[in-house]
């Protein structure tokens, strides 16, 4: 029996609102007919636009601006996978794509999915799941929770959805509501109960009435009629002990794998839309908080971070010691590899989502709103041209020959670019309409003809174009995604499929791809982009759910695939034909390794229990096949241990009386005299204890060791971080240890002046560890190469 009405609200999903009056109409319509069931408030659970251009977010928020009712919306994979911002626009204009209220002792909480600037993978940014765990946290308990996204959790390469059922069981949700299918169906999630309500363009809405102990879903003809669909009782439920039917991933593919290992791994606690960048022994990466940082690909250390406040789509692109790399706050940034020093940055009309061409002594850069392409001087950045705006915006890196560059855009077509001057040379209309165009590739050079992709439907055309005129030459007719690569000889050509990879050589390269050879990978339905780089003989490659592999480029043959995680991974960027580095959205870095033989040493428990503030913890990591001496250390990510605790370098002990509650996350190696080693991503939880405060530590907050590694000369310093002054102690001496890894103490300075040398002579080269403290507190811990001193 239904109780009495409390109130109602308007869900609308799937607007599409585009460049015609009838979905714009539909939605203004809708809005004027919920007045009339005299709703609360409307929600819009994404796809709100057709294709996210900033013509279309202003539309919408017109059409928003008519109702007399608060409207809260979240975004979908059509505002983000084609938005020339990459869906940045819609929240500066519109307040955020993301929303949390309560109303009438009900908790509405609403977050975007859809992989930004990607078909397929991961769903939910890393940001927005964080933020989701906090507005949960702050209901009150057993308060009622409707939650609401775009994406239902278990179609197409959806890839977390039990991530977001984990965060949501404990806590008393009555209903998922979600769009996207265009379709009505009722269901549950790990016992959760769902909603998948229909588009509303085709001017329908769904009327939501809540009720005293019900919520009654119906369907409400803009005008016309009120169709009831289904009712979900209201109450207090647990789901702890609910069967889960939302699939986990598996990572048994590693066991099989066994020889490839996880030689470090870096968190950054931001999403990642970029492939890292190698450059000698160091790895540059790009994050969606506009952080660049540099680390020693060998030790995972952190040699310097730039942080711009911005948002990077690109990657970094190295070249004469210089890191440049685009922003989406419409600034060029050129860094010195060495330490990390802004050596000039250049303004651009127009965010910047591609990743720059380097030729000779300019960097080519294109923007996405009032799309060009721009040349600058390497040396100062200097704008020496830049070209007409076309009409749909580039997002990926030009392809640059002795006299030429060549780009696809989202209108479909694709030029070439005098590279003297930026006068356009020719354009090449492929396609009509902004799906099914060439524009989320760099074309490689094949004959005479550039090679690239363009979507067709599910899949995409292969296909070359005369370098001299833009002409067709040929058009392959296999479906593909849109993801493809050059062997360092040019000898072979990389396509990779929804399911496979393939070879194809360079004499027989044209419309019936004749395969040297085809592979399986282990992805179901890998619709990720990422690219395919061959190095020292082996080709890697990286899917939409996790997976890293590596295909032997003469024979095709699988020379292993491991997992890393359950959302997409960027581009791998190739050390050599053993080692990869490699970046996913969810905020990780890593670097694989294929060890040369069976690793006997490994990890027995590397599971660390529950720890509770302001309580004494005591845990032992134990390994098997140690040859002493061996001893255990931690590579620190974003985050490192909690204060108040340490590691036992030696007998590889967690011990100490954590101060602060939170997640901690770190890897913890051990290595032994041979430099064997086994290494494991560990996540410390902290429970808050009855005093105390909740913010989770940053050993790097305030201080870093300059330079890391040592350049010249026998010194190093402890310098404060500029980026995060607040709080630091300049003038308060430090208390300074160093110790080699094996745990003996190499040096202790008692009162260090922070910013002032410490004499490293007579200390051999190698990896160290060092702490600092000041007042008693552990300020910092890292480990310090100081393979290149100058003794």
């Amino acid at each position: 029996m239904l109780g009495f009405l409390l109130f109602a609200f308007a869900w609308f999903t799937d607007t599409h609102i585009n460049s015609t009056e009838a979905h714009y109409n539909a939605l203004v319509d809708g809005l004027a007919d919920a007045k009339t069931q005299q709703v609360a408030f409307a929600v819009v659970t994404g796809d709100l636009t057709n294709f996210g251009t900033n013509q279309e977010v202003l539309s919408y928020k017109q059409a928003v601006s008519t109702a007399t009712f608060p409207v809260y919306s979240v975004s979908g994979n059509h505002d983000q996978k084609w938005s020339q911002t990459g869906g940045l626009y819609f929240r500066q204009q519109c307040g955020d794509d993301r929303f949390c209220f309560d109303y009438e002792g009900i908790k509405y909480i609403g977050i975007s999915s859809g992989p930004v600037l990607r078909i397929g993978g991961d769903r939910v940014t890393q940001e927005n799941l964080n933020w989701l765990k906090l507005q949960l946290q702050q209901a009150t308990p057993g308060q009622k929770i409707i939650f609401l996204t775009h994406q239902p959790f278990t179609i197409g390469t959806t890839s977390i959805g039990s991530t977001l059922t984990d965060i949501l069981k404990p806590y008393n949700v009555q209903v998922i509501l979600v769009g996207h299918t265009h379709s009505y169906s009722k269901t549950n999630y790990d016992g959760i109960p769902v909603i998948i309500t229909r588009n509303s363009f085709d001017r329908s809405y769904t009327l939501v009435e809540v009720t005293t102990d019900s919520l009654v879903f119906s369907t409400r003809s803009i005008g016309d009629t009120t169709t009831r669909l289904t009712s979900l009782p209201q109450g207090n439920f647990d789901y702890t002990q609910a069967i889960a039917n939302i699939p986990r991933p598996s990572y048994a593919i590693n066991d099989t794998y066994g020889f490839v290992k996880r030689r470090w791994t870096f968190d950054v606690g931001a999403s990642i839309y970029n492939a890292p960048t190698i450059a000698g022994d160091r790895v540059v990466v790009c994050d969606a908080s506009g952080k660049i940082r540099c680390l020693n690909w060998k030790t995972g250390t952190l040699n310097w971070m730039y942080d711009t406040h911005s948002l990077f789509y690109a990657s970094a692109i190295v070249k004469d010691d210089k890191v440049v790399v685009g922003g989406m706050d419409e600034y060029v940034y050129c860094l010195g590899l060495s330490d990390g020093r802004l050596l000039w940055k250049q303004h651009l009309e127009g965010g910047i989502m591609a990743t720059a061409t380097v030729y000779s002594d300019t960097a080519y850069v294109a923007t996405c709103v009032d799309p060009r392409l721009y040349a600058l001087s390497l040396g100062d950045g200097r704008i020496v041209w830049s070209s007409v705006a076309c009409t749909g915006h580039y997002e990926a890196a030009p392809l640059a020959t002795r006299s030429h560059l060549f780009l696809g855009s989202w209108d479909g077509y694709v030029r070439a670019f005098n590279r003297s001057d930026g006068s356009v040379f020719w354009t090449s209309k492929l396609n009509s309409g902004t799906f099914y165009s060439a524009a989320s590739q760099t074309p490689i050079l094949h004959r005479g003809n550039i090679i690239l992709s363009t979507a067709i439907g599910s899949g995409a055309n292969i296909l070359a174009l005369d370098t001299l005129t833009g002409n067709i030459a040929w058009k392959s007719t296999e479906r593909m995604t849109q993801a493809i690569g050059i062997s360092q000889d040019h000898q072979h050509y990389f396509f990779k499929g929804f399911y496979n990879i393939c070879s194809v050589g360079k004499d027989t390269l044209d419309i019936n791809l004749h395969r040297n050879w085809g592979v399986r990978h282990a992805d179901n339905y890998d619709e990720s982009g990422s690219g395919l780089i061959e190095k020292g003989g082996n080709v890697f490659f990286c899917t939409s759910r996790g997976y890293v592999g590596a295909v032997d480029v003469n024979t095709g043959r699988l020379q292993w695939q491991h997992r890393i995680s359950s959302n997409i991974v960027n581009t791998p960027a190739p050390i050599d034909q053993n080692r990869v580095a490699v970046a996913s959205t969810d905020g990780m870095i890593y670097v694989l390794e294929q060890t040369p033989s069976p690793n006997t040493l490994r990890f027995v428990n590397c599971s660390p229990p529950q720890a509770t503030q302001h309580q004494e913890y005591n845990y032992r990591f134990t390994a098997t096949g140690l040859l002493n001496p061996s001893f255990f250390f931690v590579r620190e990510g974003q985050q490192a241990l909690p204060e108040g605790m340490e590691l036992n370098i030696l007998t590889g002990e967690l011990t100490g009386t954590p101060t602060q509650s939170g997640t901690f996350r770190f890897t913890v190696t051990i290595s032994d005299q041979d430099n064997i080693y086994d290494a494991h991503y560990v996540v410390l939880e902290v429970i808050a204890g009855p005093t105390g405060s909740t913010s989770i530590p940053y050993v790097h907050k305030s201080w870093i060791v300059y330079p890391n590694p040592a350049a010249s000369g026998a010194y190093i310093c402890i310098n404060a971080n500029s980026y995060y002054r607040q709080g630091t102690n300049y003038e308060t001496p430090m208390k300074i240890s160093i110790h080699s890894l094996n745990g003996s103490v190499v040096k202790i300075i008692p009162n260090y002046i922070p910013s002032t040398p410490i004499d490293l002579t007579g200390i051999s080269s190698g990896n160290y560890l060092l702490t600092a403290t000041q007042n008693g507190k552990q300020v910092l811990r890292e480990i310090v190469n100081l393979g290149s001193v100058e003794h």
